[in-house]
């Protein structure tokens, strides 16, 4: 669907106190610095276990039922052999039958292309909201979805009686399995929603929870999901859980397999008989995984904990990183930007700031006393700006004691410090402390004099 000729109706925006005719989205696009995000890591056991759930059904479906006796999932819980089959089948398998051994690579990372070392500030720059599939612009709240590959690797054995059947079978999957090439699948994932996160979601919107932080009406809330979603939600029992949760349903989703030669043994020997001849082959499939959900909003939020006892919060960031600016008033570009973290118990009593910067400054620290030794502050190269929840703070800094304080509180625990320099000063003076401008190459024991 092309999003920027979807027909809009008329959207009350609360942040702007306007209405909207057009495009939805654009006054969002225009008020973006005023955008924070919270990344929330998504359940990698449930992509696993879809994975291999998936891999079983493409193995099966290539025989008949009825065909195996009995198969075992390596990892399987061991109830689960318990419910299914009875006291002698579990000591002694009947032929034919088949398990499966899956392992995961978690070094794997598509080449570098899955690979996140950015931190959750720079996902809020680069997103773009069109790309939601949770779009609430009644209260301006978005949730966007990210994606990885898994690697699994899956050994899959089976155990034939005679060697003739085993024969039989092996030319059947040499053609069925397409031995030795790759193959691909497109295939409709139902992916797991976290609960914190229709949790939180919930609560910004009215519905009312328990003390466990459950949905009450769950009936309601999935309408309300499915009424702001572009994608099915679902609201199923989990497996792996036994509660019913919600479920994001991905259509179209690209599974791919490489499959190795199939082998064949010689068989097990039981008296003078060769018996239970074993075909094995491995697969390494490339599966799609969430890798985070990301929920976009505009107003600050009052995030629930993950039980009333727990402290923790389901966000891993929470910061309008937009709305500080890259460079100053006066030109100056960032130097140095860093979080700072009051104490809990100054920041619940409602205690101004009082900052110490002094091990910020590192080589910042020559240029700065030799500033103040001719009677300059170094306020005439540095502009130090204070940020909490995406708002600047008016500070007071000491440059005796290089100490920066705030007469405001704070609303947020975590603030930003942000040093902007002026490079051409900052440069000027450390090459005449160095003496620099008249050689092109610093004698050894004159630079040795300055670093010390």
């Amino acid at each position: 669907m092309n999003i920027k000729q979807k027909k809009a109706t008329i959207h009350d925006f609360p942040f702007l106190n306007v209405k909207v005719k057009t495009d939805p989205f654009k006054v969002v696009r225009e008020h973006r610095s005023q955008m924070k995000s919270s990344l929330v890591t998504p359940s990698r056991n449930h992509s696993y276990s879809l994975c291999i759930e998936y891999v079983k059904e493409w193995f099966a479906s290539a025989f008949v039922d009825g065909f195996f006796k009995s198969a075992y999932i390596n990892g399987s819980h061991v109830i689960d052999q318990f419910r299914r089959l009875t006291r002698e089948q579990l000591l002694k398998r009947n032929t034919p039958c088949y398990t499966i051994t899956p392992t995961i690579d978690y070094d794997y990372n598509s080449e570098m292309v899955d690979l996140y070392p950015y931190g959750g500030n720079i996902f809020n720059n680069r997103y773009e909201l069109e790309s939601s599939f949770y779009r609430n612009f009644e209260t301006n709240d978005f949730i966007a979805l990210d994606f990885k590959q898994l690697l699994m690797k899956f050994n899959i054995r089976i155990k034939m009686p005679t060697l003739a059947s085993a024969q039989d079978l092996y030319d059947f999957m040499q053609i069925k399995f397409r031995a030795g090439a790759t193959m691909g699948r497109e295939v409709d994932l139902d992916f797991h929603l976290p609960m914190k996160l229709m949790a939180q979601v919930a609560k910004d919107n009215g519905f009312e929870l328990d003390s466990n932080y459950n949905i009450k009406d769950s009936t309601e809330f999935l309408s309300h999901m499915n009424k702001n979603s572009i994608l099915p939600i679902m609201y199923k029992r989990r497996n792996g859980t036994g509660n019913k949760e919600y479920f994001v349903k991905l259509p179209k989703m690209y599974v791919h397999f490489r499959i190795s030669d199939i082998q064949i043994d010689e068989g097990e020997r039981q008296g003078h008989l060769m018996n239970n001849f074993n075909l094995q082959f491995d697969v390494d499939v490339h599966f799609p995984c969430p890798k985070f959900f990301v929920y976009f909003y505009f107003e600050t939020k009052e995030f629930l904990k993950t039980s009333p006892e727990e402290s923790d919060i389901i966000r891993l960031e929470d910061f309008p990183v937009l709305s500080i600016p890259k460079t100053n008033d006066k030109g100056w570009n960032q130097f140095i930007t860093t979080e700072y973290i009051d104490d809990e118990e100054n920041f619940n009593e409602k205690v101004p700031l009082t900052i110490s910067f002094i091990e910020l400054l590192g080589d910042l620290r020559k240029a700065i006393d030799y500033t103040k030794s001719i009677y300059l502050s170094p306020g005439l190269f540095i502009d130090m700006k204070l940020f909490n929840n995406g708002k600047e703070i008016p500070l007071e800094i000491d440059w005796e004691n290089y100490e920066i304080k705030t007469n405001t509180v704070m609303t947020n625990i975590k603030s930003h410090l942000v040093l902007y320099v002026d490079n051409k000063y900052l440069n000027e003076t450390i090459m005449k402390l160095r003496e620099d401008k008249e050689h092109r190459i610093t004698p050894y024991m004159q630079s040795k004099v300055v670093r010390n």
